[in-house]
């Protein structure tokens, strides 16, 4: 949980007024994972849940935790340790650490729904992703153009890195147009510039 949407919420308290009354709404009998990443959404997990909490997370301390990550233009190989179930091995033709962390939430949340190992495996196995995340435009001259909609100082640092670990031979130059309402406001002006800075040259877009 990061302050984001400024445009609908005031602050991040009431931002996470939002999360609190999801967790409101699940059943005794229904599963939550949580990224262990950030402990206030954690503990809102679990103050407010009246449903199993699960916690997930990539090089850390969680019920379901993914590690040993070798990244490749195939994607990314990782292994994942299960709750109950041991570690066991997995491909995601994506990269990032937050696409493995995503991807340790989705586990998590498959098996609580009683799928196994193997049907998880060949679902990532086989996932080609989303539009406009880490989606692959195309390549003309050599250069090979990459969208995705990464609009939060989190999420573009992450997509670039993400990027640069699957093409770490390549030059990296990133073309942010600030079109949300959070990207616009001044906000988050000090950490686009530490997330601009990881790839080897940035241009931005002047709003219209």
């Amino acid at each position: 949980i990061e302050f984001d949407h400024a445009d609908i919420y005031r602050d991040l308290p009431h931002y996470e007024s939002s999360f609190r009354l999801f967790c409101d709404t699940l059943p005794p009998d229904g599963f939550l994972a949580v990224s262990a990443s950030y402990p206030d959404a954690v503990v809102i997990g679990k103050q407010r849940s009246k449903s199993e909490v699960a916690t997930y997370a990539v090089n850390g301390k969680a019920d379901f935790r993914a590690d040993n990550e070798t990244f490749s233009a195939d994607g990314v190989r990782f292994r994942i340790h299960a709750a109950k179930a041991g570690k066991r091995e997995l491909l995601l033709p994506m990269s990032g650490y937050h696409n493995i962390e995503n991807a340790a939430g989705v586990y998590a949340a498959a098996r609580a729904l009683g799928l196994t190992h193997d049907e998880i495996a060949d679902g990532f196995a086989t996932f080609k992703g989303v539009k406009r995340r880490q989606e692959e435009r195309g390549e003309v001259g050599g250069v090979l153009v990459i969208d995705d909609f990464a609009h939060h100082p989190t999420a573009v640092s992450e997509t670039l890195e993400g990027i640069r670990q699957r093409y770490p031979e390549r030059r990296l130059w990133a073309v942010f147009e600030p079109r949300s309402n959070t990207s616009r406001r001044n906000i988050h002006q000090a950490e686009y510039v530490d997330a601009l800075a990881i790839a080897d040259l940035a241009t931005i877009r002047e709003p219209e």
